[in-house]
C-alpha cells in the first residue's frame, strides 16, 4: 500500500541525519580534546620542535584545531543533521497518522480512501523540504562568497 519510494526517502533522510550527527559530534569532540591538550603541552617538556623544524607541537595542534573547526563550519554538519532529522520525523509522524487514521485522516473509513491524501501530504512535505534545503544551500554559498 505504501509507495516504496516513500520508504526509501525516509530511510535516506534518516541515514543523512545520522551521518551529519556523527560527523558533527566527531569534529566537535576532536576540537574539544585537542584544545584541552594544548595548555598541558605548553607547560610540559613534551612541547618540542617537530622533525627538527622550528614548529613546536602546540602550534601543530593549534593548526589542527583551527582546521577541524573550519571543516565543521564549511560542511555545515550540524545544520544538515538538524534539517534531515526534522524532515525524517515529520514524515514518520505523517505515516503514524495515516496508519492510525488519525489527525487529518480521521475523516476516512479505510486506508485505501486515505491513501491519496497521504501521498499528497507526503509529496508536499518533500517539496517543501527540498525547497528549504536548496534555499539553505544558496544562503551558505552567498555567505561564503561574501567572506
Amino acid at each position: 500500500m505504501v509507495n516504496a519510494s516513500e520508504i526509501c526517502n525516509l530511510l535516506l533522510i534518516g541515514s543523512s541525519a545520522r551521518r551529519g550527527w556523527f560527523y558533527n559530534n566527531l569534529l566537535q569532540l576532536s576540537v574539544i580534546g585537542l584544545s584541552l591538550v594544548i595548555p598541558v603541552l605548553e607547560t610540559s617538556k613534551l612541547n618540542t620542535n617537530l622533525f627538527n623544524w622550528d614548529i613546536p607541537l602546540v602550534s601543530v595542534i593549534g593548526i589542527m584545531v583551527a582546521a577541524l573547526t573550519a571543516a565543521n563550519r564549511q560542511f555545515g554538519f550540524e545544520e544538515k543533521w538538524r534539517h534531515y532529522r526534522m524532515a525524517a520525523e515529520m514524515m514518520r509522524n505523517e505515516g503514524d497518522d495515516f496508519f492510525a487514521l488519525a489527525g487529518r485522516y480521521e475523516q476516512f473509513d479505510s486506508h485505501e480512501k486515505a491513501f491519496a491524501q497521504f501521498i499528497k501530504t507526503v509529496t508536499t512535505s518533500k517539496r517543501a523540504e527540498t525547497n528549504s534545503y536548496v534555499e539553505m544551500d544558496n544562503k551558505e554559498k552567498k555567505q561564503k562568497k561574501s567572506m
